[in-house]
């Protein structure tokens, strides 16, 4: 390797360095240079037939991997293409990172191919939408992407990258940095305290949690939250499958009664949105004192009694172990597992039922294998 490279080898190594493995594209003249930067660094190539499709790719590779998926599209109808992606990533905080093609900066303005300003199509669906601006920026604007992609509440970037500033060339940086994502401020321990003493003065506490968990690498520290303070679980979004079926605390089929009834609500990693009536009755009982553990406070619409945003991971453990010692509460939670049964039944009803036409909720059972 000499010491100077094109920005999108630069572009290239930064997203190696990275941690990418895979990048998404439909071939376009606007992208060669990334693309043939990732072949340089080893980074497998998935060449698809529509932008949507690589774009979408990408947002998949994210949600299920937690890496960042990176998606380079050509200009023009290229990244109009992957705007919906765009749009799924930022609702459901996939960590996302588009590359896109631009016009030559040197005749903008002048019609050529494909030339649209895409940053101002896409800096609303986007944690951040920008130009680059020379070959020596790139390796840095696109390292400072990633870093954002996956940082705090985890989301799309965007960048694009004129022609001719794709083939411009910048000298190779050094390989001091490190991709450290900034997850948010360290929990304040008076405001664990204070939530580990509602949980244990809760009579019928529950806990909601969402994608929020997922993407802060929190499983493991909700399992032992809820195991500890012997809280019913519930969840929406990518939260689910964080406690294995059949667990005696997981209430998939007792949402209702859990958060309509209870007495305390601890809504985690999760937006009140319309999946929860934003935090309101029916479906969060109207004299519960919530309590919202997240990221940050985006997407909130009910004020908590107590919040706690910054380090999701960092928090639940350490209510975890300020929760140790919760009474058992065996009456609300038998209540609760009663509901679950009762819910239950009527779905194998509804799943052993040959009425004509077919009802919807049997299509789905068959269709995921669980009728």
């Amino acid at each position: 390797m000499t010491d100077s490279a094109n920005a999108g080898e630069l572009i290239a190594l930064a997203l190696k360095r990275a941690g990418t493995s895979h990048l998404f594209t439909l071939n376009g003249g606007h992208i060669w240079p990334i693309l043939t930067g990732a072949a340089q660094h080893g980074i497998r190539i998935i060449d698809v037939r529509h932008e949507q499709s690589a774009a979408f790719a990408a947002e998949g590779w994210a949600k299920v991997t937690r890496e960042c998926g990176v998606a380079a599209v050509t200009a023009g109808p290229g990244v109009t293409n992957s705007t919906s992606a765009l749009a799924q990533a930022n609702s459901g905080d996939s960590p996302m990172f588009l590359i896109g093609g631009r016009a030559p900066e040197a005749r903008w303005g002048m019609g050529s191919l494909q030339e649209l300003d895409h940053v101002a199509i896409v800096k609303s669906i986007a944690k951040k939408a920008l130009t680059l601006a020379s070959a020596d920026e790139a390796y840095r604007a696109a390292a400072e992407c990633m870093r954002i992609a996956v940082s705090r509440r985890t989301g799309p970037v965007f960048m694009d990258v004129p022609l001719d500033t794709f083939f411009g060339a910048a000298d190779l940086p050094e390989a001091t940095e490190h991709l450290t994502p900034d997850l948010g401020l360290s929990p304040d321990p008076d405001a664990i305290a204070h939530v580990a003493r509602l949980i244990r003065a809760a009579e019928r506490p529950a806990v909601i949690a969402g994608g929020g968990v997922w993407w802060s690498h929190a499983e493991v520290e909700l399992a032992q939250l809820v195991e500890t303070a012997r809280l019913p679980l519930c969840v929406n979004g990518m939260a689910r499958g964080m406690l294995p079926p059949g667990h005696p605390l997981f209430f998939p089929r007792a949402r209702g009664p859990a958060l309509g009834e209870a007495d305390l609500i601890l809504a985690i990693g999760v937006p009140l949105d319309f999946r929860l009536n934003f935090g309101q009755p029916p479906v969060f009982a109207d004299d519960a004192k919530v309590v919202v553990i997240d990221v940050d406070d985006s997407r909130q619409h009910r004020a908590a009694d107590v919040a706690i945003y910054g380090d999701l991971r960092a928090a639940l453990a350490a209510l975890a172990a300020a929760a140790a010692g919760t009474p058992r509460r065996a009456t609300w939670l038998e209540k609760l597992r009663q509901a679950e049964a009762a819910s239950r039944r009527r779905e194998r009803k509804v799943n052993e039922s040959d009425s004509a036409p077919i009802h919807p909720a049997l299509l789905t059972a068959r269709w995921v294998g669980v009728g």
